[in-house]
Formats: structure tokens, sequence, C-alpha cells
């Protein structure tokens, strides 16, 4: 289990617990590595659907995914 304290100007505004099913017993550092690692690949997807707009993209509507892959260059 992992609690989350949120703090704002030394005020404890929010205390979070969430519970983690995994194979082995991890130390407090690598639980911590473990929880917040997904994140760090989340905040990257944020910024390219902001700055790019992804998710604006057509290529997901009916079979565009399909087409798409049909114009792939071969050797």
């Amino acid at each position: 289990m992992v609690e989350n304290v949120r703090l704002v100007e030394g005020k404890e505004l929010s205390l979070t617990s969430r519970c983690y099913l995994i194979p082995k017993a991890l130390s407090a550092e690598h639980a911590t590595n473990a929880v917040r690692e997904p994140w760090g690949i989340e905040s990257i997807h944020w910024v390219w659907d902001v700055s790019m707009d992804e998710d604006a993209c057509q290529i997901y509507k009916n079979n565009g995914t399909t087409n798409l892959s049909c114009l792939a260059i071969s050797d």
C-alpha cells in the first residue's frame, strides 16, 4: 500500500491510499520508483497531445490505421 499526502504551504490538503499487487517484495525506494515511473511517460504524452494536437489525428477513425499501414515503404 502506498499513502500519498498532498501538502500546500505546509497544510495537508488530502491523503490518498493505493494498493498494488506485485510479484515480489520491494524496498520503499523501489516501490516509490515503480509507482512514479508510469507518470513520467504520461506527462510526455500530455505534452505531445497539447503541443501537437495528437487527439485530433484522423488516422484512428474507421479504417485509417489499416490504410496508413498499407503506405509503408518496403525494401
